[in-house]
């Protein structure tokens, strides 16, 4: 998948209200509350949508069923986003690109959001890039007063009051940031701080300018889109475990920009994740099949870039597969499920087929599938 953008200013906050909860005031990062676990019935599930491990929440506009907004929560957000042809949609507002709007409520299920500030940005590019609509993007603020779990392994998103136990480095660990959480892995002998980004469809993301030892260096494997337009994403494979909540990922991939260091769903998505973002500890839970071995980076070495009917071939990995049955820079390839998805699969594809369109002319071309970046001798 195609990460979505990583939000770095901090100045739109909001005030999360739940009327089954009956929620107070903010806290500051100093709060430290005694434990309150809640028990399973006193969990909320929102109304979520789970989509290419995205959660998505419709947000009823003063309530009104007929005036919905679809947003995708993103931990990596520091402030929320809508886009401004959505808005117009819903209401009377025509504000201009960059501006900001405050909601009075924004309902999701029984949950009220009060006073939401937002800033209007078109969104088009980043619809296109994952395959879907939506109407915004909200910030890891949005759930500061409550427990917040992401369910991955059971598609499910859900709010608690309560606090949790003091970390134990086991399950329960202490994260930092006031406004997006961040959590120290380690690669190697190296340690750094990740942004925990729900709104990244990507693994493991690192500066570049560090001393690595790779065991594969890095190599152009994909394109994303973000705020900022068009990047390239590069990988490589680690020549060193990297420990990360507690388990020892074997040779990772490690994806390197220059943008912010983090680590996405491709990660996050094996664990059951509560955020006591007032407290800024999380409770980290692991599926019964996690397996941190290295598999392989497989692809057919295209390099896309998102369209409004389909993708467009921006790069070709040299002598991949994609180059050498013919595929060329400007081909226009038609929408499939496979290009929706980010090409570090588990599942063992052989050929995926592309309809390309070229020059007024139509035909499909049958790419091999492999592994890019393969898995080491010894893994």
């Amino acid at each position: 998948m195609k990460p979505l953008p990583r939000f770095h200013t901090s100045t739109l906050f909001f005030t999360l209200a739940l009327l089954a909860l009956g929620l107070s005031a903010p806290a500051c990062s100093s709060f430290n509350p005694e434990p309150d676990v809640p028990e399973p019935h006193e969990w909320i599930a929102l109304p979520a949508e789970y989509e290419a491990d995205y959660f998505f929440l419709p947000m009823a506009l003063d309530g009104d069923p007929d005036r919905v907004l679809w947003f995708l929560y993103d931990t990596g957000a520091s402030y929320t986003v809508v886009d401004s042809d959505s808005l117009q949609e819903v209401s009377a507002w025509e504000p201009e690109q960059g501006s900001g709007v405050r909601f009075g409520t924004l309902q999701c299920g029984e949950t009220k959001f009060h006073k939401v500030s937002a800033k209007v940005m078109s969104l088009e590019h980043l619809k296109q890039a994952i395959g879907r609509e939506f109407d915004g993007i909200l910030a890891y603020s949005a759930f500061a007063e409550v427990l917040l779990n992401l369910d991955y392994p059971n598609s499910a998103i859900r709010v608690a009051k309560g606090h949790l136990p003091r970390a134990d480095e086991q399950t329960v660990f202490e994260i930092h940031g006031t406004n997006r959480p961040y959590y120290d892995a380690t690669f190697g002998s190296t340690t750094r701080r990740l942004l925990l980004d729900s709104g990244s469809g990507l693994g493991f993301e690192v500066h570049p300018n560090r001393n690595w030892d790779w065991t594969i260096d890095p190599i152009v494997v994909g394109s994303s889109m973000g705020i900022d337009g068009l990047q390239f994403n590069f990988a490589g494979r680690l020549d060193a475990p990297a420990h990360f909540f507690g388990t020892a990922y074997q040779n990772p991939i490690l994806r390197v920009s220059e943008d912010t260091e983090l680590v996405g769903t491709e990660i996050l998505r094996d664990y059951s994740l509560i955020f006591d973002q007032r407290a800024q500890r999380l409770q980290v839970l692991p599926v019964a099949a996690l397996n941190p071995k290295p598999i392989p980076y497989r692809g057919t070495g295209a390099i896309f870039r998102p369209t409004a009917d389909g993708m467009e071939v921006i790069r070709l990995v040299p002598g991949s597969p994609a180059e050498k049955v013919g595929m060329q820079i400007g081909d226009k390839v038609e929408r499939s499920a496979y290009l929706n998805r980010d090409h570090f699969e588990k599942e063992r594809s052989s050929s995926q087929a592309y309809i390309v369109r070229r020059g007024g002319k139509r035909f499909q071309l049958e790419v091999p599938v492999v592994d890019l970046i393969p898995v080491p001798q010894n893994g």
